[in-house]
Order: structure tokens, then sequence, then C-alpha cells
């Protein structure tokens, strides 16, 4: 096999250094070790026909890239893909990367993790528009320059749900430039934790760092492929290294926040929090800002301050806080996890004339319907008589009427056994929402009634203590 894919066929010899014996051979003696391995993970036989079939597609593949896809072309053709993890092992051993990278429909932040045979739009991304390829430069969306390159993100959309493969030299190491404000970066051929990042100047690094998935993500971890929104406060350059993990323990910080996530029917997810305060120090954290607005009417939530981790001082007064919906496929669902030592207390209010007012507190969810709707999140200072109601209390659903789905709040003065079922008018159960032991505070749950007819329907709360009957209409 070695005379095969040797030196002495038609291949572009140029000395490339081999990771796995440490020492510089050329490109056809790679490809004849890397063959080697591939013998040891499957067999002499199916190693041997691999090397046939491929030779075959490109009887004189000039490039070590060029020989790989092929490999993997052949192994597709004749053996359905059955020996992929095993071709990308053994030319894994000797510096030659594929790393496969799953995409969502419509845009997504991604980037180029090895270092490619050709880097132009219709080579890499050939199932995308070229001009739908784009870059972040000052303070807006451009279509990306042709050919791209390592080291920079990019917004592309794509028209399907499908799994990008790239091939080419393992990149471990990637300086990159970045300007003052906010920069979308590239990533290497393997996971670099954002503590490991190299920052020069140093402590340029302002903000959390960004990944879009239906939505803004936090993320701990540069993952390859994908493209990553930073901020910095003044030019400098970022580099990525592949190395053993630093990894900076957020998760204590984030679990004493208040959360938020807003979703939509589209799947469309955006997280969020809050962090009430009696008083804010100097050396205190304050804020962590979301990055810019996506691109092209993408699913974007956040708080009219532009914050994904908003500070809020209850020492004064309530302090009123905006939910900024664009984009969204309604109707959209607002969820809250409101952690016990909450500084906080909190009331929904939805709509602006005759605004519909909620207190929350736990966890909980509320349905919103009206596009137009406008959403405000009310953060007062934290009290025994606000966090925990007095007296038993079941609400009017709303939306009501409401098409499919409503949300049903409800307020339980202490610890027990809580039932809330829907009967249609016949007094059969439709539905069973809760069932089960509850702590005290205000209760929201939402009745998606999809799956019943047009009608009146009644809901019934009942504890040891209480009993409530309210009348709700499906309209459809």
């Amino acid at each position: 096999m070695g005379e095969d894919v040797g030196v002495d066929r038609d291949l572009d010899n140029s000395l490339r250094y081999d990771d796995k014996v440490g020492e510089a051979h050329a490109d056809g003696q790679i490809i004849g070790g890397a063959c080697w391995d591939l013998r040891q993970a499957t067999s002499t036989q199916i190693a041997d026909n691999l090397v046939f079939l491929t030779l075959e597609i490109t009887p004189h593949a000039h490039l070590f890239l060029d020989f790989l896809s092929n490999m993997y072309i052949a192994d597709n053709s004749n053996y359905s893909g059955a020996y992929d993890s095993q071709i990308k092992a053994a030319f894994g051993n000797h510096g030659l990367v594929t790393v496969d990278v799953s995409e969502l429909t419509n845009w997504n932040m991604v980037a180029i993790p090895a270092k490619v045979l050709s880097y132009a739009k219709s080579a890499v991304y050939p199932m995308c528009n070229p001009s739908q390829i784009e870059v972040y430069q000052n303070g807006s969306y451009t279509s990306a320059p042709d050919p791209l390159s390592n080291g920079v993100g990019y917004f592309t959309k794509f028209p399907s749900a499908q799994s990008i493969r790239y091939i080419g030299d393992e990149l471990t190491s990637q300086a990159m430039s970045v300007s003052t404000g906010w920069n979308i970066i590239g990533s290497i051929s393997y996971d670099v934790p954002t503590s490991s990042v190299t920052q020069n100047p140093s402590g340029i690094v302002i903000s959390n760092y960004f990944k879009y998935e239906s939505g803004y993500v936090s993320t701990t971890t540069l993952t390859p492929g994908g493209g990553f929104w930073v901020q910095v406060s003044q030019n400098g350059t970022l580099t990525l290294t592949a190395s053993p993990p630093k990894v900076a323990n957020t998760s204590s910080f984030y679990a004493e926040l208040d959360k938020f996530i807003v979703s939509d029917k589209a799947g469309g997810k955006q997280e969020m929090y809050t962090r009430p305060v009696n008083g804010i120090m100097n050396n205190e954290i304050e804020n962590i800002e979301l990055p810019p607005d996506p691109p092209d009417n993408l699913f974007n939530v956040r708080f009219h301050t532009g914050n994904y981790v908003q500070t809020v001082d209850v020492s004064t007064s309530p302090y009123k806080l905006p939910v900024d919906i664009k984009q969204a496929a309604y109707p959209i669902t607002i969820k809250w996890e409101i952690n016990p030592l909450s500084k906080g207390s909190y009331t929904i209010e939805l709509g602006a004339s005759h605004p519909q007012i909620t207190p929350f507190s736990g966890k909980g969810s509320i349905l919103i319907s009206d596009p137009s709707q406008t959403i405000n999140i009310m953060i007062g200072k934290s009290t025994t008589s606000i966090s925990r109601p007095t007296t038993y209390k079941l609400e009017q659903n709303y939306p009501n009427p409401f098409n499919p789905a409503t949300s049903i709040t409800y307020a339980l003065p202490e610890e027990g056994y809580v039932s809330l079922r829907v009967y249609n008018l016949l007094g059969e159960n439709v539905a069973t929402l809760v069932d089960g032991m509850q702590t005290p505070g205000y209760k929201t749950v939402i009745f998606d009634a999809s799956r019943i007819p047009s009608g009146v329907y009644i809901y019934r709360l009942q504890t040891s203590k209480f009993l409530e009957i309210k009348k709700m209409t499906v309209m459809k």
C-alpha cells in the first residue's frame, strides 16, 4: 500500500510536519502512515480497498487534502460511511483534521476551524448564497470578502438544517485582531475555554462570549466551527490556542440570579437574568450586555436596557424593566425561576392603558398571544407580604377567550396538596394541570387547548382548605 500512495506517486511532496512522529515528512509518506493507522483501526482488507477505491476516483490526487476528501467519498459510496470515524481518526493522527458542525436552518454564527484547501465562499459553503455570508464591521453587517479566512466569525444563512464538514490541516492556534466594541471572532480545530484566550493588551475583554442558537447564548467554550461575539474595550488581539482547559467557575454567579426565559412557537429562545440589590457598591459588577441585534429579522428578545444580566437597585423605589420582543412567532411564553433568597419582588404588567398585573415568585410561566401587548417586569424590594401571599386566590385565565393556549394564575399562602383541573360542561375531566404538593407563592400554569373543541370549560383549584371554580372559553 505504501508505494500506491507514497513518494513515487504524482503527489505534491512538499514537507509537512507529522505530529505523531515529531518529524517533517512528505505528503505521500504521511498518507502512507495514515493508511497504516487505518489498517489497525479496521482491517488490512478494508483499508487497502478504501485506498484503491480512492485512487480510482482521482488517480493523480496531488494533495493530502484531495486524497482524504476522496476517501470519504469512497467510504460513502461503497460502505455507506461505515468507516467515517476511523478515517477521521487515522488522518487526524497525522495533522489533518475533519470537523463536522451541525447548522440550523436560517442564520448561524460560523467560522473555518482548519486550514482548508480553498477559502472561496463557493468551496466552503456551496449551499449558501454568497451575499448571505456576512461579517460585522463598524456597527453593521456587510457581505464578507471572498475568499474567507481563518480567525473571522461570520453570520451565514443556510437554506436548511445540515452538517458542514471542514477538512484541512489542523489549526492549533490563531491570533485574531479585534476593534473597540463588539466583534465576531472565529475558532480553531479544538475546544478552547474562554478563560484560556490570551488578551493583548491584557484585560481588554469586557463581556461574556456569546453564540447564536435561535437566540443568544452565553458560553464558556469556543467550539470548532463556531463564530462568537465578544466585546473589547480597545483595539488589540485575542489568541486561541489548543491547550489544557482553564475552567472559570461561573455557575455559582448565575445560580444566585433571577432567571427569565422567553420563547416563541418557532423555537426561538432567549435567557436573561436580573440581580436585585439593596444599594450598588462601587466594586460590584452591575450589568452584562447582550451582543448587537442579529441580522435579517431573526428572533431577538432583550431587556430594553440591552443587558443579559440587569442589576437593579431596589433600595429606593420599584424598577420598571421593559422587555423588547422582535421577530417572534406568537404566542410567546415567558418563564421565570426566582431565587428563594432574591432581594426583589416581582410583578409582570401586560398592556399599557389597562395593564394586567400579575405578581409572581418561585418558578412559573405566562403565555402572551397579542404581539401588540407591551411587557414590563416590575421589580421592588422583597417583603414577606409580597413574596408570599396571605390568602388563597384563583385568577381569571388570560387571555380569555383564547386559542390555543391561556395562562392560569393562582396564589398559595402555605405549602400543601394542590389540584388544578379542567372540565367540560358535562363534568368530564379534560385536563389535569396540577396534581401534587406545592410550596407557597404565586403560581402560573399554561393550558394548551389545541386538542379539545371550542366551547365553555370550567377550571377548578382545590386544596385541603380552599376550593374555587371559574369559566373560560376556547374559541377556534
